[in-house]
Protein backbone atom coordinates (compact mmCIF):
# COMPACT_ATOMS: atom_id res chain seq x y z
CA UNK A 1 0.00 0.00 0.00
CA UNK A 2 1.55 3.38 -1.26
CA UNK A 3 1.56 5.59 1.27
CA UNK A 4 -0.30 9.23 0.75
CA UNK A 5 1.58 11.95 -1.18
CA UNK A 6 2.05 14.62 0.80
CA UNK A 7 1.55 18.26 -0.93
CA UNK A 8 4.59 20.17 -0.93
CA UNK A 9 4.08 23.93 -0.42
CA UNK A 10 3.57 24.75 -4.36
CA UNK A 11 1.17 22.23 -4.76
CA UNK A 12 -0.90 23.95 -1.84
CA UNK A 13 -0.86 27.15 -3.20
CA UNK A 14 -1.47 25.83 -6.93
CA UNK A 15 -5.11 24.11 -5.51
CA UNK A 16 -6.15 27.50 -3.28
CA UNK A 17 -5.98 29.13 -6.61
CA UNK A 18 -8.56 26.94 -8.50
CA UNK A 19 -10.37 26.74 -5.39
CA UNK A 20 -11.14 30.78 -5.80
CA UNK A 21 -11.42 30.75 -9.55
CA UNK A 22 -14.30 28.07 -9.02
CA UNK A 23 -15.63 30.71 -6.09
CA UNK A 24 -15.69 33.61 -8.01
CA UNK A 25 -17.22 32.05 -11.68
CA UNK A 26 -19.87 30.30 -9.39
CA UNK A 27 -20.52 33.86 -7.43
CA UNK A 28 -20.76 35.74 -10.94
CA UNK A 29 -22.84 33.27 -12.09
CA UNK A 30 -25.17 33.00 -9.33
CA UNK A 31 -25.24 36.97 -9.60
CA UNK A 32 -26.08 36.74 -13.01
CA UNK A 33 -28.85 34.45 -12.78
CA UNK A 34 -30.92 37.13 -10.84
CA UNK A 35 -33.11 38.97 -12.95
CA UNK A 36 -33.08 42.65 -13.19
CA UNK A 37 -35.74 45.35 -14.59
CA UNK A 38 -35.68 46.05 -18.35
CA UNK A 39 -36.48 49.88 -17.62
CA UNK A 40 -35.11 52.00 -16.05
CA UNK A 41 -36.10 55.43 -14.40
CA UNK A 42 -39.02 58.00 -16.18
CA UNK A 43 -39.74 61.41 -15.58
CA UNK A 44 -42.01 64.07 -17.42
CA UNK A 45 -40.70 67.55 -17.97
CA UNK A 46 -43.04 70.03 -16.67
CA UNK A 47 -44.87 67.90 -14.91
CA UNK A 48 -47.80 70.38 -15.73
CA UNK A 49 -48.29 72.05 -18.81
CA UNK A 50 -51.12 73.91 -20.80
CA UNK A 51 -52.05 72.75 -24.48
CA UNK A 52 -52.70 75.25 -27.31
CA UNK A 53 -52.32 75.67 -30.58
CA UNK A 54 -49.30 77.97 -31.42
CA UNK A 55 -46.73 75.19 -31.06
CA UNK A 56 -45.27 77.02 -28.49
CA UNK A 57 -42.19 75.02 -25.87
CA UNK A 58 -44.36 74.96 -22.89
CA UNK A 59 -47.14 73.52 -24.65
CA UNK A 60 -46.31 69.87 -24.03
CA UNK A 61 -44.38 67.58 -21.92
CA UNK A 62 -41.56 65.30 -22.58
CA UNK A 63 -41.05 61.96 -21.12
CA UNK A 64 -37.46 61.02 -20.35
CA UNK A 65 -37.30 56.83 -19.69
CA UNK A 66 -34.04 54.28 -19.84
CA UNK A 67 -34.27 51.54 -21.79
CA UNK A 68 -31.92 48.96 -19.74
CA UNK A 69 -31.83 45.81 -22.54
CA UNK A 70 -33.02 45.79 -26.23
CA UNK A 71 -36.94 45.47 -25.60
CA UNK A 72 -40.62 46.75 -27.18
CA UNK A 73 -41.85 49.70 -25.96
CA UNK A 74 -44.89 51.09 -25.65
CA UNK A 75 -45.79 54.81 -23.79
CA UNK A 76 -49.53 55.50 -23.58
CA UNK A 77 -51.77 58.27 -21.92
CA UNK A 78 -54.35 57.04 -19.11
CA UNK A 79 -57.19 59.10 -17.48
CA UNK A 80 -58.03 59.31 -14.48
CA UNK A 81 -60.45 56.31 -15.29
CA UNK A 82 -57.74 54.40 -16.21
CA UNK A 83 -59.12 54.70 -20.19
CA UNK A 84 -56.30 55.04 -22.64
CA UNK A 85 -56.30 58.10 -24.40
CA UNK A 86 -53.35 58.18 -26.84
CA UNK A 87 -50.47 56.43 -27.60
CA UNK A 88 -47.50 58.42 -28.22
CA UNK A 89 -44.74 54.99 -28.88
CA UNK A 90 -45.20 51.33 -30.11
CA UNK A 91 -41.92 49.61 -31.25
CA UNK A 92 -38.47 48.19 -30.43
CA UNK A 93 -36.25 50.16 -28.74
CA UNK A 94 -31.91 50.21 -28.14
CA UNK A 95 -30.49 50.34 -24.59
CA UNK A 96 -30.05 53.82 -23.75
CA UNK A 97 -31.74 57.08 -23.29
CA UNK A 98 -35.33 57.80 -25.72
CA UNK A 99 -37.80 60.51 -25.22
CA UNK A 100 -41.59 61.28 -25.77
CA UNK A 101 -43.96 64.19 -26.03
CA UNK A 102 -47.29 64.38 -25.31
CA UNK A 103 -49.34 68.07 -26.38
CA UNK A 104 -52.49 67.59 -24.86
CA UNK A 105 -54.26 65.46 -26.72
CA UNK A 106 -56.37 62.59 -27.50
CA UNK A 107 -55.77 60.29 -30.44
CA UNK A 108 -58.09 62.72 -32.65
CA UNK A 109 -56.00 65.68 -31.79
CA UNK A 110 -59.00 66.95 -29.60
CA UNK A 111 -57.52 68.93 -26.47
CA UNK A 112 -58.38 66.48 -23.49
CA UNK A 113 -60.54 67.91 -20.29
CA UNK A 114 -58.29 70.20 -17.58
CA UNK A 115 -56.98 67.21 -15.11
CA UNK A 116 -54.66 64.68 -13.84
CA UNK A 117 -53.37 61.58 -16.47
CA UNK A 118 -50.68 59.68 -16.58
CA UNK A 119 -48.16 58.57 -18.52
CA UNK A 120 -47.51 54.83 -18.64
CA UNK A 121 -44.16 52.82 -19.96
CA UNK A 122 -43.76 49.11 -20.61
CA UNK A 123 -40.68 47.28 -21.81
CA UNK A 124 -40.89 43.94 -22.73
CA UNK A 125 -37.15 41.95 -23.04
CA UNK A 126 -36.65 40.75 -26.85
CA UNK A 127 -35.94 37.34 -26.50
CA UNK A 128 -31.58 36.44 -26.10
CA UNK A 129 -29.94 34.22 -29.19
CA UNK A 130 -29.99 30.14 -28.73
CA UNK A 131 -26.92 29.52 -26.51
CA UNK A 132 -23.87 28.17 -28.57
CA UNK A 133 -21.09 27.94 -26.27
CA UNK A 134 -20.30 28.29 -22.67
CA UNK A 135 -19.41 31.94 -22.89
CA UNK A 136 -22.87 32.96 -25.21
CA UNK A 137 -24.54 31.41 -22.46
CA UNK A 138 -23.02 33.48 -20.00
CA UNK A 139 -24.12 36.43 -21.60
CA UNK A 140 -27.44 35.41 -22.12
CA UNK A 141 -28.09 35.01 -18.53
CA UNK A 142 -26.39 38.12 -18.01
CA UNK A 143 -28.70 39.49 -19.85
CA UNK A 144 -31.62 38.22 -18.60
CA UNK A 145 -34.12 41.07 -17.75
CA UNK A 146 -38.08 41.29 -16.91
CA UNK A 147 -41.12 43.23 -18.03
CA UNK A 148 -41.31 46.79 -16.67
CA UNK A 149 -43.62 49.36 -16.20
CA UNK A 150 -43.06 53.08 -14.81
CA UNK A 151 -46.29 55.42 -14.83
CA UNK A 152 -45.44 59.02 -14.36
CA UNK A 153 -48.24 61.65 -13.19
CA UNK A 154 -49.02 64.76 -15.61
CA UNK A 155 -51.07 67.38 -15.05
CA UNK A 156 -53.03 68.97 -17.95
CA UNK A 157 -53.74 72.98 -16.26
CA UNK A 158 -56.36 75.60 -17.56
CA UNK A 159 -54.79 79.10 -19.10
CA UNK A 160 -53.52 81.66 -16.06
CA UNK A 161 -54.18 84.36 -18.91
CA UNK A 162 -58.20 84.44 -20.46
CA UNK A 163 -58.79 85.53 -23.55
CA UNK A 164 -62.64 86.74 -22.97
CA UNK A 165 -65.25 88.31 -25.30
CA UNK A 166 -64.28 87.72 -28.94
CA UNK A 167 -66.16 89.05 -31.33
CA UNK A 168 -66.61 89.90 -34.89
CA UNK A 169 -68.50 92.93 -35.99
CA UNK A 170 -69.85 90.99 -38.79
CA UNK A 171 -69.77 87.29 -39.28
CA UNK A 172 -69.81 87.71 -43.29
CA UNK A 173 -67.26 89.61 -45.65
CA UNK A 174 -69.27 89.98 -48.70
CA UNK A 175 -68.75 92.11 -52.64
CA UNK A 176 -70.52 95.25 -50.90
CA UNK A 177 -68.66 97.55 -50.06
CA UNK A 178 -70.37 98.33 -46.80
CA UNK A 179 -70.05 94.50 -45.82
CA UNK A 180 -65.97 94.17 -47.15
CA UNK A 181 -64.23 94.40 -44.11
CA UNK A 182 -65.03 93.03 -40.53
CA UNK A 183 -63.50 93.94 -36.86
CA UNK A 184 -62.48 91.51 -34.62
CA UNK A 185 -62.49 92.34 -30.88
CA UNK A 186 -61.86 90.63 -27.46
CA UNK A 187 -60.53 91.55 -24.01
CA UNK A 188 -57.56 90.61 -22.19
CA UNK A 189 -57.39 89.34 -18.39
CA UNK A 190 -53.96 90.78 -18.39
CA UNK A 191 -51.07 91.53 -20.44
CA UNK A 192 -49.59 88.79 -22.91
CA UNK A 193 -48.29 87.88 -25.69
CA UNK A 194 -51.40 87.78 -28.13
CA UNK A 195 -51.69 86.16 -31.76
CA UNK A 196 -54.86 86.17 -33.81
CA UNK A 197 -54.88 84.74 -37.62
CA UNK A 198 -57.78 83.55 -39.74
CA UNK A 199 -57.31 80.05 -40.42
CA UNK A 200 -59.35 77.97 -43.05
CA UNK A 201 -60.97 74.51 -42.53
CA UNK A 202 -58.11 72.79 -43.51
CA UNK A 203 -55.79 74.64 -40.40
CA UNK A 204 -54.09 76.86 -42.92
CA UNK A 205 -53.21 80.47 -41.72
CA UNK A 206 -54.77 82.66 -43.92
CA UNK A 207 -53.56 86.03 -42.50
CA UNK A 208 -51.90 86.78 -39.06
CA UNK A 209 -53.90 90.07 -37.95
CA UNK A 210 -52.36 90.87 -34.27
CA UNK A 211 -48.73 89.34 -33.03
CA UNK A 212 -47.25 90.68 -30.47
CA UNK A 213 -47.60 91.91 -26.39
CA UNK A 214 -50.67 93.35 -25.82
CA UNK A 215 -51.69 95.19 -22.69
CA UNK A 216 -54.93 94.38 -20.19
CA UNK A 217 -58.52 95.77 -21.58
CA UNK A 218 -59.85 95.55 -25.00
CA UNK A 219 -58.01 95.02 -28.28
CA UNK A 220 -59.38 95.58 -31.69
CA UNK A 221 -57.86 93.98 -35.40
CA UNK A 222 -59.53 94.72 -38.72
CA UNK A 223 -59.53 91.81 -41.59
CA UNK A 224 -60.70 92.85 -44.93
CA UNK A 225 -60.73 89.52 -46.74
CA UNK A 226 -57.08 89.37 -47.95
CA UNK A 227 -54.64 86.92 -47.05
CA UNK A 228 -50.67 87.65 -46.45
CA UNK A 229 -49.71 89.30 -49.74
CA UNK A 230 -53.26 91.36 -50.15
CA UNK A 231 -54.70 88.15 -52.13
CA UNK A 232 -58.53 88.12 -51.74
CA UNK A 233 -59.17 84.98 -50.06
CA UNK A 234 -61.91 82.37 -51.92
CA UNK A 235 -65.29 82.20 -50.76
CA UNK A 236 -65.74 80.00 -48.01
CA UNK A 237 -65.48 79.45 -44.40
CA UNK A 238 -62.81 80.57 -42.25
CA UNK A 239 -62.35 80.80 -38.70
CA UNK A 240 -60.76 83.61 -36.22
CA UNK A 241 -58.28 82.08 -33.47
CA UNK A 242 -57.36 83.93 -30.28
CA UNK A 243 -54.35 83.13 -28.08
CA UNK A 244 -52.62 84.41 -25.86
CA UNK A 245 -49.08 83.62 -23.37
CA UNK A 246 -48.23 84.88 -20.22
CA UNK A 247 -46.52 84.25 -17.13
CA UNK A 248 -44.75 80.99 -19.26
CA UNK A 249 -48.40 79.29 -20.05
CA UNK A 250 -49.94 80.05 -22.95
CA UNK A 251 -54.18 80.41 -23.04
CA UNK A 252 -56.70 78.57 -24.28
CA UNK A 253 -57.19 79.47 -27.96
CA UNK A 254 -60.76 80.44 -28.60
CA UNK A 255 -62.72 80.72 -32.06
CA UNK A 256 -65.19 82.35 -34.23
CA UNK A 257 -66.93 81.24 -37.71
CA UNK A 258 -66.60 83.72 -40.17
CA UNK A 259 -67.95 82.99 -43.88
CA UNK A 260 -66.39 85.19 -47.01
CA UNK A 261 -69.09 85.16 -49.77
CA UNK A 262 -68.73 87.37 -52.98
CA UNK A 263 -70.48 85.19 -55.63
CA UNK A 264 -73.87 87.11 -56.60
CA UNK A 265 -77.11 84.77 -56.00
CA UNK A 266 -78.74 83.47 -59.77
CA UNK A 267 -82.00 84.73 -60.26
CA UNK A 268 -84.15 83.29 -62.45
CA UNK A 269 -87.00 85.24 -63.21
CA UNK A 270 -89.24 85.32 -66.60
CA UNK A 271 -88.46 88.35 -68.59
CA UNK A 272 -91.98 89.16 -69.31
CA UNK A 273 -95.43 87.85 -68.58
CA UNK A 274 -98.82 89.24 -68.25
CA UNK A 275 -101.49 90.10 -65.19
CA UNK A 276 -104.62 88.43 -65.02
CA UNK A 277 -107.44 90.97 -63.56
CA UNK A 278 -109.33 90.19 -60.47
CA UNK A 279 -112.31 91.96 -59.19
CA UNK A 280 -110.50 94.76 -61.69
CA UNK A 281 -107.05 94.29 -59.61
CA UNK A 282 -104.40 93.49 -61.88
CA UNK A 283 -102.67 90.30 -60.18
CA UNK A 284 -98.86 89.16 -61.19
CA UNK A 285 -98.37 85.63 -61.41
CA UNK A 286 -94.29 85.50 -60.42
CA UNK A 287 -91.73 82.68 -60.55
CA UNK A 288 -88.46 83.26 -59.14
CA UNK A 289 -85.64 80.88 -58.68
CA UNK A 290 -82.82 81.47 -56.60
CA UNK A 291 -79.53 79.15 -55.86
CA UNK A 292 -79.16 80.14 -52.12
CA UNK A 293 -80.73 81.39 -49.12
CA UNK A 294 -81.27 85.14 -49.38
CA UNK A 295 -83.94 88.36 -49.26
CA UNK A 296 -86.64 88.43 -52.30
CA UNK A 297 -87.76 91.85 -53.33
CA UNK A 298 -90.07 92.77 -55.53
CA UNK A 299 -90.46 96.46 -56.24
CA UNK A 300 -92.45 98.97 -58.47
CA UNK A 301 -90.72 102.33 -57.69
CA UNK A 302 -90.96 102.62 -53.70
CA UNK A 303 -93.43 99.86 -53.21
CA UNK A 304 -93.15 96.24 -53.06
CA UNK A 305 -93.37 93.41 -50.92
CA UNK A 306 -89.76 91.59 -49.16
CA UNK A 307 -89.62 87.79 -48.72
CA UNK A 308 -87.21 85.69 -47.28
CA UNK A 309 -86.73 82.69 -49.23
CA UNK A 310 -84.31 78.93 -49.59
CA UNK A 311 -82.69 77.92 -52.85
CA UNK A 312 -85.60 76.68 -55.09
CA UNK A 313 -88.40 78.45 -57.19
CA UNK A 314 -90.58 81.08 -54.89
CA UNK A 315 -93.68 81.25 -56.34
CA UNK A 316 -95.43 84.58 -56.08
CA UNK A 317 -99.23 86.06 -56.31
CA UNK A 318 -99.07 89.93 -56.01
CA UNK A 319 -102.11 92.37 -56.28
CA UNK A 320 -101.54 95.22 -58.03
CA UNK A 321 -102.28 97.64 -55.49
CA UNK A 322 -99.49 96.18 -53.48
CA UNK A 323 -97.13 97.31 -56.42
CA UNK A 324 -98.96 100.59 -57.43
CA UNK A 325 -100.35 99.36 -60.40
CA UNK A 326 -103.96 99.79 -61.66
CA UNK A 327 -105.59 98.71 -64.43
CA UNK A 328 -107.35 101.31 -67.03
CA UNK A 329 -108.91 101.21 -69.88
CA UNK A 330 -105.83 100.71 -72.36
CA UNK A 331 -103.40 97.85 -71.72
CA UNK A 332 -99.68 98.70 -70.75
CA UNK A 333 -96.73 97.21 -70.35
CA UNK A 334 -94.99 98.24 -66.48
CA UNK A 335 -91.48 97.22 -65.38
CA UNK A 336 -91.37 95.05 -62.34
CA UNK A 337 -87.86 94.93 -60.76
CA UNK A 338 -86.80 91.61 -58.81
CA UNK A 339 -83.79 91.70 -56.57
CA UNK A 340 -82.13 88.64 -54.27
CA UNK A 341 -80.08 89.65 -51.65
CA UNK A 342 -78.06 86.70 -50.02
CA UNK A 343 -76.75 86.38 -46.22
CA UNK A 344 -73.65 88.35 -47.40
CA UNK A 345 -75.20 91.23 -48.69
CA UNK A 346 -74.88 90.85 -52.15
CA UNK A 347 -77.33 91.42 -54.81
CA UNK A 348 -78.75 90.87 -57.95
CA UNK A 349 -81.47 91.78 -59.66
CA UNK A 350 -83.77 91.88 -62.65
CA UNK A 351 -86.03 93.50 -64.91
CA UNK A 352 -89.67 91.71 -65.64
CA UNK A 353 -91.78 93.41 -67.86
CA UNK A 354 -95.43 92.77 -66.81
CA UNK A 355 -98.08 93.88 -69.46
CA UNK A 356 -101.42 95.00 -67.35
CA UNK A 357 -104.47 94.00 -69.78
CA UNK A 358 -107.11 96.61 -70.54
CA UNK A 359 -110.04 97.12 -68.54
CA UNK A 360 -112.46 99.78 -66.81
CA UNK A 361 -111.26 101.77 -63.81
CA UNK A 362 -112.49 99.90 -60.94
CA UNK A 363 -113.59 102.73 -58.43
CA UNK A 364 -114.34 102.03 -54.78
CA UNK A 365 -117.44 104.08 -53.66
CA UNK A 366 -116.89 107.15 -51.65
CA UNK A 367 -118.10 106.34 -48.52
CA UNK A 368 -120.31 108.50 -46.50
CA UNK A 369 -119.15 111.24 -44.18
CA UNK A 370 -121.37 109.58 -41.42
CA UNK A 371 -120.79 105.64 -41.55
CA UNK A 372 -123.33 104.04 -39.17
CA UNK A 373 -121.22 100.58 -38.27
CA UNK A 374 -123.07 97.68 -38.89
CA UNK A 375 -124.04 95.42 -36.19
CA UNK A 376 -121.07 93.82 -34.19
CA UNK A 377 -121.57 90.70 -34.20
CA UNK A 378 -124.47 89.90 -36.93
CA UNK A 379 -125.10 86.64 -37.96
CA UNK A 380 -122.73 85.53 -40.92
CA UNK A 381 -123.16 83.06 -43.47
CA UNK A 382 -122.97 79.27 -42.06
CA UNK A 383 -120.16 77.97 -44.49
CA UNK A 384 -117.96 81.23 -43.58
CA UNK A 385 -117.83 81.06 -40.03
CA UNK A 386 -114.44 82.24 -38.90
CA UNK A 387 -112.91 81.90 -35.37
CA UNK A 388 -111.57 84.45 -33.44
CA UNK A 389 -107.94 85.29 -33.91
CA UNK A 390 -107.23 85.91 -30.61
CA UNK A 391 -107.90 83.28 -27.46
CA UNK A 392 -108.04 85.71 -24.73
CA UNK A 393 -109.04 89.82 -23.94
CA UNK A 394 -110.20 90.76 -27.10
CA UNK A 395 -110.53 94.56 -27.54
CA UNK A 396 -111.46 96.38 -30.71
CA UNK A 397 -109.63 99.72 -30.80
CA UNK A 398 -110.79 100.61 -33.67
CA UNK A 399 -113.52 99.61 -35.49
CA UNK A 400 -114.36 98.85 -39.52
CA UNK A 401 -115.52 102.25 -41.39
CA UNK A 402 -114.40 105.73 -41.99
CA UNK A 403 -111.79 106.99 -40.02
CA UNK A 404 -109.55 110.15 -40.32
CA UNK A 405 -111.17 110.69 -43.26
CA UNK A 406 -110.02 107.83 -44.90
CA UNK A 407 -111.54 103.83 -44.89
CA UNK A 408 -110.28 101.57 -42.40
CA UNK A 409 -110.52 97.91 -44.41
CA UNK A 410 -110.38 96.20 -40.72
CA UNK A 411 -110.92 96.09 -37.18
CA UNK A 412 -107.91 96.62 -34.77
CA UNK A 413 -107.68 94.11 -31.45
CA UNK A 414 -105.91 95.54 -28.77
CA UNK A 415 -102.66 93.09 -28.38
CA UNK A 416 -99.31 93.33 -26.73
CA UNK A 417 -96.42 92.87 -28.54
CA UNK A 418 -95.58 88.95 -28.60
CA UNK A 419 -99.19 88.20 -28.21
CA UNK A 420 -100.26 84.58 -30.29
CA UNK A 421 -102.70 84.71 -33.27
CA UNK A 422 -104.04 82.28 -34.98
CA UNK A 423 -105.45 81.53 -38.20
CA UNK A 424 -109.38 82.34 -38.23
CA UNK A 425 -110.99 79.45 -40.54
CA UNK A 426 -109.13 76.43 -42.31
CA UNK A 427 -107.69 77.93 -45.88
CA UNK A 428 -104.10 77.95 -47.40
CA UNK A 429 -101.53 80.63 -47.15
CA UNK A 430 -101.13 82.86 -49.89
CA UNK A 431 -98.92 85.29 -48.55
CA UNK A 432 -95.71 85.68 -45.62
CA UNK A 433 -94.18 88.87 -45.70
CA UNK A 434 -93.80 92.67 -45.76
CA UNK A 435 -96.31 94.71 -47.43
CA UNK A 436 -96.33 98.29 -47.37
CA UNK A 437 -97.93 99.72 -44.51
CA UNK A 438 -99.46 96.17 -43.29
CA UNK A 439 -95.63 95.51 -42.33
CA UNK A 440 -95.51 91.86 -41.54
CA UNK A 441 -98.67 90.50 -43.13
CA UNK A 442 -100.18 87.01 -43.41
CA UNK A 443 -102.58 86.60 -46.35
CA UNK A 444 -104.97 83.07 -45.66
CA UNK A 445 -107.14 81.86 -48.89
CA UNK A 446 -110.55 80.30 -47.42
CA UNK A 447 -113.45 78.61 -49.33
CA UNK A 448 -116.51 80.75 -51.16
CA UNK A 449 -113.49 83.99 -52.20
CA UNK A 450 -113.02 84.57 -48.48
CA UNK A 451 -109.85 85.97 -47.79
CA UNK A 452 -108.29 87.01 -43.93
CA UNK A 453 -105.73 89.22 -43.29
CA UNK A 454 -103.38 89.00 -40.00
CA UNK A 455 -101.19 92.55 -39.95
CA UNK A 456 -98.48 94.59 -38.19
CA UNK A 457 -96.69 90.99 -36.73
CA UNK A 458 -93.13 91.26 -34.92
CA UNK A 459 -92.72 87.60 -35.67
CA UNK A 460 -94.08 85.13 -38.08
CA UNK A 461 -94.42 81.30 -36.82
CA UNK A 462 -91.94 79.18 -38.49
CA UNK A 463 -93.18 76.64 -40.85
CA UNK A 464 -95.81 79.00 -41.96
CA UNK A 465 -94.91 78.88 -45.90
CA UNK A 466 -96.70 80.07 -48.80
CA UNK A 467 -98.68 77.35 -50.82
CA UNK A 468 -99.45 75.25 -47.80
CA UNK A 469 -102.85 73.97 -46.53
CA UNK A 470 -103.66 75.48 -42.99
CA UNK A 471 -106.00 74.57 -40.03
CA UNK A 472 -108.28 77.13 -37.79
CA UNK A 473 -106.57 78.31 -34.84
CA UNK A 474 -103.14 77.00 -36.30
CA UNK A 475 -100.75 80.27 -34.66
CA UNK A 476 -99.55 81.85 -37.61
CA UNK A 477 -97.35 84.87 -36.02
CA UNK A 478 -97.02 87.54 -32.43
CA UNK A 479 -98.66 90.80 -32.97
CA UNK A 480 -96.14 94.19 -33.07
CA UNK A 481 -96.23 96.87 -34.44
CA UNK A 482 -94.32 96.58 -38.25
CA UNK A 483 -95.71 98.60 -41.09
CA UNK A 484 -97.58 101.99 -40.31
CA UNK A 485 -98.83 101.59 -36.34
CA UNK A 486 -98.86 103.97 -33.61
CA UNK A 487 -99.06 101.07 -31.53
CA UNK A 488 -99.01 97.19 -31.01
CA UNK A 489 -102.11 95.69 -32.29
CA UNK A 490 -103.32 93.18 -34.83
CA UNK A 491 -105.21 94.63 -37.51
CA UNK A 492 -107.84 91.81 -39.22
CA UNK A 493 -109.45 92.05 -42.46
CA UNK A 494 -112.02 89.89 -44.12
CA UNK A 495 -112.16 90.41 -48.28
CA UNK A 496 -114.69 88.63 -50.44
CA UNK A 497 -114.25 89.00 -53.92
CA UNK A 498 -110.97 91.13 -53.04
CA UNK A 499 -113.22 93.90 -51.51
CA UNK A 500 -112.99 95.05 -47.83
CA UNK A 501 -115.99 94.02 -45.70
CA UNK A 502 -116.67 94.86 -41.86
CA UNK A 503 -115.15 91.55 -39.99
CA UNK A 504 -117.26 91.46 -37.02
CA UNK A 505 -120.55 89.55 -38.94
CA UNK A 506 -118.06 86.55 -39.29
CA UNK A 507 -116.98 86.24 -35.88
CA UNK A 508 -118.94 84.84 -33.23
CA UNK A 509 -120.81 86.59 -30.83
CA UNK A 510 -118.32 87.42 -27.53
Amino acid sequence: MTAPRTPTPKRSALLATLLSLCALVGASTAHAAAPRAALGGAVATPAAFVADWDGGHTDGTQLTYRVAVTSDVTVTVVDARGGSRVQLVRGRQAPGLHHALWDGRDARGVVLPIGSYTVQVTAVPVAAPAVTSPTAGRARIAARAVNTRRSVAVALRAAPVAVRAVRLSRGSIGRAKALGATKASFTLSRAAFVNAAIVGTDGRVWRTLASGRRPVGAQVAGWSGTDTAGVAVPDGMYELLVAASGGGRPTQTLRVPLRVDRTLPKVTVAPALTARLSSGDPVLPLDVGIDEVATIRVKVGTRGVKVVAAAGTRKFSIRGRTLGIAATKRARVVPVYVSATDRTGNVTAARVNVTVPAAVVHRAPTPPRQLTPPAPHGPPVASTRLAWPLHRGILVNSPFGARWGRMHTGVDFEAGIGTPVFAAGDGRVSFVGEMSGYGNLVIIDHPNGLQTYYAHFSAFTPGVVVGDAIARGTQVGLSGCTGSCTGPHLHFEVRVGGNATNPMPYLPAS
